[in-house]
């Protein structure tokens, strides 16, 4: 267990990626301590090799790595967003760099225990010195080693052990224009996002020559304007490069309808509170209106005296009580 866990430090210690996204965690854990006013999920999904970790990266501000390295599940990341339409507002960005299907992961040998863990195991004073008894009991040993082993095998976080949709404000399919089949990907899949749910199709890659890029923007932009069409919000289609950043101000742009959805759904929310809270104060105002007579006025005058802040409240109710006559102006004098 040590120099497994020796070793990754060991990788780490040298990664200045590694010692970059520490720096950037602590900046938005600090960020993120003061509160936030809304948290939008956002889903990175594509076939393999077509950026979607490098977009993550650009997300949080990494720089651009060029040696491809395959996610072996799904990573999130953290990230403060800020709206031009209310500025004052503290957005959370959880990014997902989601992977369809992980391979499963076999603990190291150096994690398995070297004895058994038998609770029944004799003392070694006890056990048996016979060279066909000790080889028996090798192969014991050698026996639950395996099936330990074999328990130690995890199966890591990918699209088919989560759904991923559940809670998802926003998605973004990446492209390799250079590759059809990545965009025959997207048709698939796009067929099982949510109803409403914002989609961005990216084509990554426009630093690449245009005899590379096989797949054209206006292909992808007539097929969200009539195959999907009946989508609300039509998905959008855009180029980016992760190497020069092109593209990243309209993805920025486009995080915009997640959030004013979600605004959106929020004040519809307070409204719906709101109608509710003014309801039940007119109903209260009736019920306290019905209740103004002589006997609620007296019951408060009671309250007073109590408090030492007057005396005399029942002869104050009854005074307060009385009906005196109307005087109608007319001349009272004897003839």
């Amino acid at each position: 267990m040590k120099s497994f866990i020796q070793g990754i430090w060991k990788k780490k210690e040298g990664d200045e990626e590694y010692y970059r996204n520490v720096q950037v965690n602590e900046k938005v854990s600090k960020q993120f301590a003061r509160g936030v006013d809304f948290n939008l999920k956002l889903l990175i999904r594509g076939d393999r090799n077509v950026g979607k970790t490098s977009l993550q990266r650009r997300f949080r501000g990494g720089t651009f790595i060029a040696e491809y390295q395959p996610s072996e599940e799904i990573t999130t990341a953290n990230v403060p967003w800020s709206s031009k339409a209310c500025p004052g507002d503290r957005v959370k960005l959880e990014v997902w760099d989601v992977v369809d299907k992980a391979p499963p992961r076999v603990v190291s040998e150096s994690l398995l225990i070297d004895r058994p863990d038998d609770p029944n195991e004799q003392p070694e004073e006890l056990k048996p010195r016979d060279a066909a008894t000790k080889r028996v009991n090798y192969m014991k040993q050698q026996d639950q080693r395996s099936v330990r082993q074999m328990q130690h095998s995890i199966q890591p976080l990918d699209a088919q052990t989560v759904d991923v949709y559940k809670g998802a404000d926003g998605v973004i399919f990446m492209v390799d224009p250079t590759k059809r089949w990545t965009y025959d990907y997207v048709r698939r899949q796009i067929e099982h996002v949510p109803a409403r749910m914002p989609i961005a199709i990216v084509l990554n890659y426009r630093d690449f020559p245009a005899s590379q890029r096989l797949l054209r923007i206006e292909e992808v932009q007539n097929d969200c304007e009539l195959t999907w069409s009946r989508r609300k919000p039509i998905p959008v289609a855009l180029e980016a490069s992760m190497l020069n950043c092109y593209g990243l101000q309209e993805l920025y742009s486009f995080l915009h309808f997640p959030y004013l959805f979600k605004k959106r759904m929020a004040l519809e929310q307070a409204i719906k509170i709101n109608s509710v809270n003014l309801t039940v104060l007119q109903e209260t105002m009736l019920d306290v209106s019905k209740e103004c007579n002589n006997e609620r006025y007296r019951t408060f005058l009671e309250g007073l005296e109590k408090q030492g802040l007057i005396v005399n409240a029942s002869k104050m109710a009854k005074y307060a009580s009385q009906e005196e006559p109307v005087d109608d102006g007319g001349d009272k004098s004897e003839g």
